[in-house]
């Protein structure tokens, strides 16, 4: 059973859009024979439709709790009779009031009916975005975003700038800043504005730190490591990449220097078919281009004595790619000789730069029992206008395949670049 949010992760309590105002009530009530529990719910859904940490309304907890313990039941037996999506949705919700009231039984009875409300109707973006409502306020985020973003998929034309606000605060709470960014310029297209959604932009900006293309960084200051397994996903919003790699493999990454940087993978060494073991490198080149400058002329200085040139025709998941391989019998010899393959990619920033790399960030432990505080780090921005990307495999003939084969996954599956 999940425990109330303790955490206030900007300081501030902010309200949940996703409520009665979303549920055609007159489904679930065609008779009018419930006016009374309705009117209700709607009249003091300021009390409820979040959690507080302090009580310092005048109305007293206790005599809501027991008012929605009573509709809860009351509508609970009315879903039972006529199950519908509306009555699913409006048990969760009354469900979700009790648990933002510190009721904690309620958390998993709210998560039912809206699970409920999803198997009825699985197009209905409603029942996610009530469930990943429910989620982002039991500071449950790997799940608020799952549902938020099966949600998006599901859209209408003419969907409130509603979901939009409560989608862009809960990608705030989740660290993906870049989400948080677009939600909230597709909520003020909707309504023109809101002082929630100013609130939500100023909170924004915190997390934002500027970049210098003629400055130089340390790694630190563009990369962030997150291990998952054996796994270690590398993450750079600067450079607008994402690249995941087996824990064992060597890694070195540089320093951003003259608009350059690089990242060096040493993968396990490969077999030859003469059964000795043989390394092989994997490097990652980036550099941020001039306004005049060309990726072929970039890759131009990449030369191999004695090497020849011939087109490789490996797929890849980018546009505006320049792709080749290069033997040379002058490198490596007692090895069969050089083999290599260098790829070129040159990407323009996006409308939303972060937005195909960032994943929910799950808020550090505090104190049980007490509210904890915390707003994460700021994060640099993207580097402005185009970025040349190299990926150079470095290798030899006698164990090409098995090093090939390494590179091309690396590519196709485990490398995200924007």
């Amino acid at each position: 059973m999940k425990k109330a949010l303790t955490f206030l992760l900007l300081s501030v309590c902010f309200r949940g859009y996703a409520d009665l105002r979303y549920i055609h009530l007159e489904k679930v009530n065609p008779t009018g024979q419930y006016n009374k529990e309705i009117n209700f719910l709607s009249d003091n859904v300021q009390y409820y439709d979040h959690w507080s940490p302090d009580w310092t309304y005048t109305v007293k907890k206790d005599s809501l709790i027991q008012e929605l313990t009573r509709c809860y039941k009351l509508f609970a037996q009315v879903q039972a009779k006529t199950d519908n999506v509306e009555t699913d949705l409006l048990v969760g919700e009354i469900a979700r009031f009790l648990y933002n009231l510190s009721v904690e039984e309620y958390y998993e009875k709210a998560e039912s009916f809206y699970q409920k409300a999803i198997q009825l109707d699985k197009k209905d973006y409603r029942g996610y975005w009530f469930l990943a409502n429910h989620y982002t306020y039991a500071d449950v985020q790997d799940k608020s975003v799952f549902f938020f973003q099966r949600a998006q998929e599901l859209l209408q034309p003419g969907a409130p700038a509603d979901f939009w606000a409560e989608y862009a605060y809960a990608m705030l709470l989740s660290n993906m800043i870049s989400h948080c960014r677009m939600a909230l310029d597709t909520a003020k297209k909707i309504s023109g504005g809101s002082d929630y959604i100013s609130q939500l932009e100023k909170l924004l900006q915190l997390r934002w730190k500027s970049i210098d293309v003629d400055s130089s960084y340390q790694k630190e200051d563009l990369w962030t490591g997150d291990f998952t397994g054996r796994k270690l996903d590398l993450f750079s919003r600067a450079l607008g990449l994402k690249l995941r790699i087996d824990s064992s493999w060597g890694l070195q990454v540089m320093e951003y220097s003259k608009h350059q940087t690089a990242v060096i993978l040493k993968p396990s060494m490969a077999t030859s078919n003469k059964g000795k073991k043989i390394g092989f490198t994997i490097a990652l080149l980036m550099k941020v281009a001039a306004p005049d400058e060309t990726l072929d002329a970039y890759m131009s200085q990449f030369k191999f004595e004695g090497g020849r040139r011939t087109a490789d025709p490996l797929p890849t998941p980018w546009k505006n790619t320049l792709s080749y391989s290069i033997r040379s019998e002058k490198t490596y010899p007692d090895w069969g000789g050089g083999h290599f393959h260098v790829i070129g990619i040159e990407r323009d920033a996006p409308a939303y730069p972060g937005l195909l790399l960032e994943y929910p960030q799950k808020t550090p432990a505090g104190q049980a029992g007490k509210v904890n505080y915390y707003m994460p780090a700021a994060q640099r921005t993207r580097f402005q206008g185009k970025i040349f990307y190299i990926l150079l495999l470095d290798t030899c003939e006698d164990i090409h395949e098995t090093s090939y084969a390494v590179f091309r996954k690396l590519i196709q599956e485990q490398l995200v670049i924007e």
